[in-house]
């Protein structure tokens, strides 16, 4: 029986789905203790805040990546 270790996908700027489901997961936990349990919609509200930052320090390292590729002197 042998064991297959989980693909490590990676996008071509580096930045892996297993780190951001891993910062995602890491919020969640953050909103649960900030909202308190039970409270569905600060937990939902929170999270959803957390994903849309997440995407878009994603999107900034693309976009600093670019740049330095196009624009060296930049």
């Amino acid at each position: 029986m042998s064991s297959t270790q989980p693909q490590y996908v990676q996008d071509r700027y580096g930045f892996s789905h297993e780190a951001f489901y891993s910062l995602l997961n890491d919020s969640a936990t953050d909103c649960n203790a900030l909202c308190g349990a039970g409270n569905q919609t600060c937990f939902k509200n929170c999270v959803v805040k957390n994903k849309q930052l997440i995407n878009t320090m994603r999107n900034y390292i693309i976009d600093t990546n670019r740049k330095e590729t196009t624009f060296p002197h930049l």
